[in-house]
């Protein structure tokens, strides 16, 4: 597939989605170290990437692209990768951020979850989109749609999330679950809210805070909360609606 995209150079957008699925992990670490396979595709200006997230990093560091590039990934991490390998699961991630971000950074940051705890939904844009209506957004530079599948790996994921974009000054959460249970914050499961509020509280007391966070249609959230995230930005938006649930189980 790399040896065919060679003969490609030429190329405005491309997708790919499951095309390493039957290499086993041994040989896809292999195929990284040899620079017979690197492809240049400067005037690519969309990518469309779907795998396990070790073939996706493949994918990536064998192709070099211009900096106008808007990158979608979708990543399923897996049962079948250990716990202990979970940092090599966020490297695409990293490494499209640091691709879309090579003159500029992402100021804007999205999160929402999709149907299930552990479905995280990111967009990410280079532009300052406080207040914008939905109509008028232009799209987003980068877009990550990532099944975590197990409930261990999401604080490790947004931990990590945080440290990837130092540079963020709106972030925007929509339908996300704050805790697993509406009845005891941070008590059950893995916690959106506390993990949240450790990286806000960090940032502020370095002299970053996020300039904007706003939060719609949030689930599990109390006013409480809110005060308490209140302290680590300049201005909060929130819309008053809000649902609880007990998530037993995705």
């Amino acid at each position: 597939m790399l040896k065919l995209l060679k003969t490609m150079p030429l190329l405005r957008s491309l997708q790919l989605n499951e095309v390493l699925n039957n290499s086993r992990l041994d040989s896809i670490d292999m195929l990284r170290w040899n620079t017979e396979y690197s492809v240049s595709l400067p005037h690519i200006s969309q990518l469309q990437l779907g795998n396990e997230p070790p073939h996706c990093m493949t994918i990536l560091e064998h192709i070099s692209f211009g900096p106008a590039i808007s990158i979608t990934l979708s990543l399923n991490y897996t049962t079948t990768i250990e716990v202990y390998r979970f940092s090599s699961v966020l490297d695409p991630v990293a490494f499209a951020i640091r691709t879309v971000t090579t003159n500029t950074s992402l100021r804007t940051l999205s999160i929402s979850h999709g149907l299930g705890l552990y479905k995280i939904n990111l967009k990410g844009w280079t532009s300052d989109l406080p207040n914008d209506p939905p109509d008028q957004i232009p799209d987003p530079r980068l877009c990550v749609y990532f099944n975590l599948v197990r409930e261990d790996v999401v604080e490790p994921f947004m931990d990590r999330l945080w440290i990837m974009l130092p540079c963020l000054e709106y972030l925007r959460l929509y339908k996300v679950y704050f805790c697993k249970s509406h009845r005891s914050s941070g008590s059950i499961g893995p916690d959106f809210l506390s993990t949240l509020l450790g990286a806000l509280q960090s940032r502020a007391a370095n002299g970053v805070k996020v300039k904007r966070l706003d939060i719609r249609k949030a689930i599990n959230l109390a006013h409480k909360d809110v005060e308490r995230l209140k302290d680590t930005v300049d201005e909060l938006y929130w819309d008053k609606c809000a649902s609880f649930q007990d998530l037993d189980y995705f």
